[in-house]
């Protein structure tokens, strides 16, 4: 498929995002170790492993974006899906925060 004349897509590293399902492998493998068990403990390390895979993609895409400044590197397509993963990563957790503060809070004004 020739983009205005440009070349192929694949010239363009789309290649490499083709079946990029990042977010629904995490979900799931969250999903599946929250409710085998059903604990507090295990809620809590799941959303601990959530905040840890968090951290290492924010920490990835810098060293890319520290890579790609210096010159080490010039994958600029890496970059960029380094920094959408770690993007969407905390915007994941912080979702998932703001959803256990809001159950905690009605948890917390139930009468009973």
């Amino acid at each position: 498929m020739d983009i205005g004349g440009v070349g192929s897509m694949g010239s363009f590293g789309l290649d490499k995002i083709k079946n990029y399902s990042f977010v629904e492998e995490s979900i799931a493998k969250k999903e599946k170790n929250v409710s085998t068990v059903g604990s507090f403990d295990s809620f809590l390390t799941a959303a601990m492993d959530t905040i840890d895979e968090t951290s290492s993609l924010e920490q990835r895409a810098q060293q890319l974006q520290l890579d790609y400044i210096t010159g080490k590197s010039d994958d600029m397509l890496s970059v960029l899906l380094a920094e959408q993963k770690a993007y969407t990563a905390l915007n994941f957790s912080v979702q998932v925060t703001n959803k256990v503060i809001e159950a905690y809070k009605q948890i917390i004004s139930l009468q009973i």
